[in-house]
């Protein structure tokens, strides 16, 4: 059965419920209403059938990639802040951030301004530092706020 021979025979069904419908004939009606769910249930197990046949066709031998790894030449780590000094705060403030997180060090101009940021941050009645050590830059809480809209737009 293909869908037009589908949509057909479920067309025809329905024709026939309103007619039984029309002519109070409810006992007719529901036992066409039953063949149906048993077409739709049929069409569904049709479709089945023919996407794991898609899949199948599609399927080929899997890659292997075991000591597939390749060196990658020339690479080089750069400090964005050294090179180009004229970032503004909260992009200094970004990167230090993000090198406080991965764990690794800040110095100069970085340490700076993410002391700077964090020290006005930093009063004991508004919250507890032991367990926020640092303020979020705004363009992650963006971006966390933005992912949480998307997934949740009643937020």
């Amino acid at each position: 059965m293909n869908k037009e021979q589908y949509n057909k025979a479920r067309t025809d069904l329905m024709a026939a419920i309103e007619g039984f419908m029309g002519e109070s004939k409810l006992d007719e009606a529901n036992a066409k209403m039953k063949e149906v769910e048993e077409l739709d249930n049929k069409w569904e197990d049709i479709k089945l059938a023919n996407a794991n046949l898609d899949a199948l066709k599609d399927k080929t031998k899997a890659t292997d990639l075991d000591n597939k790894s390749l060196t990658v030449e020339g690479g080089k780590q750069v400090d964005s802040t050294k090179q180009n000094e004229t970032l503004s705060e909260a992009a200094v403030y970004e990167a230090a951030w993000s090198k406080q997180m991965m764990g690794q060090k800040i110095e100069g101009s970085e340490l700076e301004v993410f002391n700077k940021v964090n020290k006005q941050f930093d009063n004991a009645y508004t919250h507890d530092t032991g367990n926020t050590g640092v303020l979020i830059p705004e363009t992650v809480v963006a971006g966390i706020w933005s992912r949480a809209e998307e997934m949740y737009p009643l937020f």
